[in-house]
């Protein structure tokens, strides 16, 4: 689904290389069917990186040769987080949770509001949704299968029930869904986000520390500056790798560590020396 970046990989290389005939292929196969080829492929590769959820990862891990490099990429969960002065930040929201219809693992799946008012909280989810209709029609919702659909659907359906929940927006074009539980409710996803008021920034921290470890983007708004240099540093506590403005959660800067990090790892083989 991401046909660019194999091919800026083999363009980098080749970058390095002292030869211009570097012996590098981009091939591309479905996977998980062909056992015995992944197999082959497997003892044969140096260096593995994978991307995916949790059971391509482990399955990769398991017939990896413990000797060579192996680097997973799996879930991650990103957020934002925005203080009182938040409120006019509906439009940026917004964005972040439309582009790539939250496919991707720096789209926020969760909003935390950490001291607002109500009536502020009422208003802040109207203007949201208006934004994701206004912004759908730049970025067009993606096509959905009708396993898809039914999924999403049976979804929404239980958090109808739910007395802390409540549901602003259609399935179309956005949907925010305010839940004042400390619960975090497994994300739908398609631009469906979660607003969840908080008293402070203690009760986020209490809420997310059970997912320590998959916490991936955090997007900061509405603060002072004071504030958000001590939020900084409690979610760099937390291990969250990557902290940015709302609105630029889709945005990172291609040589920023935490977009290298996963290939830091990898023993440099290749210079221009």
């Amino acid at each position: 689904e991401d046909p660019f970046s194999p091919y800026y990989l083999v363009w980098s290389l080749k970058e390095c290389a002292s030869s211009s005939s570097l012996p590098v292929a981009v091939t591309w196969w479905k996977g998980g069917k062909e056992e015995e080829w992944e197999k082959a492929l497997a003892l044969e590769a140096d260096v593995l990186a994978v991307y995916g959820t949790s059971e391509p990862i482990a399955r990769w891990r398991k017939i990896f040769p413990s000797s060579a490099t192996f680097l997973p990429y799996g879930p991650k969960i990103s957020f934002q987080i925005l203080g009182e002065r938040g409120r006019k930040l509906a439009q940026a929201v917004a964005r972040d949770t439309v582009l790539f219809d939250q496919q991707g693992c720096m789209s926020p799946h969760w909003c935390f509001l950490v001291g607002w008012k109500k009536q502020d909280i009422h208003f802040f989810t109207t203007e949201i949704v208006e934004k994701m209709e206004w912004l759908s029609r730049k970025y067009p919702p993606r096509e959905k299968s009708l396993e898809e659909k039914v999924r999403i659907r049976s979804a929404i359906n239980l958090y109808r029930i739910k007395r802390t929940a409540v549901l602003v927006g259609n399935l179309e074009k956005g949907m925010v869904i305010v839940d004042k539980s400390r619960e975090t409710l497994p994300s739908i996803g398609d631009r469906i986000l979660f607003l969840k008021p908080a008293p402070s920034l203690a009760e986020v921290i209490s809420i997310l520390q059970p997912y320590k470890g998959l916490l991936h983007t955090c997007a900061i708004g509405g603060v002072t500056r004071e504030e958000r240099k001590r939020w900084v540093k409690a979610l760099r506590q937390l291990g969250v790798e990557r902290l940015c403005a709302v609105g630029r959660m889709q945005f990172p800067h291609p040589f920023s560590r935490f977009f290298l990090s996963p290939w830091l790892k990898i023993p440099r083989v290749i210079s221009k020396e």
